[in-house]
């Protein structure tokens, strides 16, 4: 064998291990520091099935404005169980739980609940009325939130973000993402919580 024959043989073989090398670290898993997770729709993982506090935990009671443009509060329904939702006309998984959250509040109306829809529409009212109108939710007890005071002193994280509020003005849960909120499993929650209400008057 002449030395271009070897010298060849030699650069295959070489090429070959590079490239049996490279097949072996693309295929090999990566560390959770360096993998990216990607959800469908980009949507982030289902959250499990709300569940109420095991305590009922204090909350600042926080002020917004209602559909009138009037200053309200929390405090304001203190003695009814309240479903608190914060959404925006711009967050998809707010606007596709917004039919249930109505279903809901039909569905629990003769116990006295109350549905709170926040808005965070930075255009208040201008923004939320037309979109609510074009969209079929013009029953929606909306409330404006502009500058996201209300919140930002909840510590709502992301929205949709939904708060349960006993008839003490306490939080009874917490549940973050979207939800078909007129489900079985959420609607016995209420029940227990207006039921444990009405008992202790």
């Amino acid at each position: 064998m002449n030395e271009n024959q070897t010298t060849k043989r030699l650069l295959l073989l070489a090429a070959f291990s590079a490239v049996i090398l490279l097949i072996v670290v693309i295929s090999a898993p990566q560390s959770s520091k360096d993998r990216a997770t990607v959800f469908p729709d980009g949507d982030a993982p289902k959250s499990p099935l709300p569940t109420l506090h095991e305590t009922a935990r204090h909350i600042a009671d926080v002020t917004f404005t209602n559909g009138e443009g009037r200053e309200t509060s929390l405090a304001a329904f203190k003695g009814s169980v309240v479903v608190v939702n914060f959404w925006a006309t711009w967050c998809a998984p707010c606007i596709r739980e917004l039919p249930s959250l109505m279903r809901m509040t039909e569905t629990m109306e003769d116990r006295g609940l109350a549905l709170i829809a926040i808005s965070q529409d930075l255009k208040g009212a201008g923004a939320v009325l037309p979109f609510l109108e074009k969209n079929g939710l013009s029953g929606l007890p909306v409330f404006y939130d502009s500058q996201g005071t209300a919140a930002r002193a909840l510590g709502v994280p992301r929205l949709p973000t939904t708060l349960f509020i006993d008839a003490q003005g306490f939080e009874a849960g917490r549940f973050e993402g979207a939800y078909e909120w007129d489900q079985p499993r959420i609607i016995g929650l209420l029940e227990e919580l207006t039921e444990t209400e009405a008992a202790a008057k």
